[in-house]
């Protein structure tokens, strides 16, 4: 007899694993996020913000020299913890942002230390959307 092929032996689509996938996601969005967000943060408070809008561009082509290491160790540590997309899973990756962002900025002692780990800790937390759901 002939035996059919089946299709379900493919296989699946070119999508990286859990763990390297949010690392990833982490390295390339992390730190040009916590730029603009910084930007965004001071342009609103000040009294002149079309100077920071226009920097914007700018902020994101240096923003992994700055950025790059706390949100590449952050993604790091979200894939040897294996978080979830739950409560526990997004609070520990602000804290973990929000951690490595003011330890970088204490070994670079660069910028208003609270500003840059709080950008940290608001990148994180938008990129703790990219975290995998939990399983039921």
């Amino acid at each position: 007899m002939i035996e059919e092929t089946k299709t379900d032996n493919r296989p699946p689509a070119a999508k990286p694993p859990y763990a390297w996938r949010v690392l990833i996601v982490y390295s390339l969005f992390g730190a040009p996020l916590g730029a603009v967000l910084l930007l965004l943060g001071s342009g609103l408070t000040d009294p002149n913000p079309e100077q920071a809008f226009r920097l914007i561009p700018i902020a994101i082509l240096f923003s992994y020299p700055v950025g790059g290491l706390p949100a590449f160790l952050t993604g790091l540590w979200a894939m040897l913890l294996h978080l979830k997309r739950n409560l526990p899973g997004i609070a520990a990756m602000t804290a973990v942002g929000a951690l490595l962002s003011g330890i970088w900025w204490l070994l670079m002692d660069m910028f208003s230390g609270f500003a840059f780990a709080a950008c940290g800790a608001a990148a994180a937390f938008v990129l703790s959307a990219f975290l995998p759901k939990p399983s039921k």
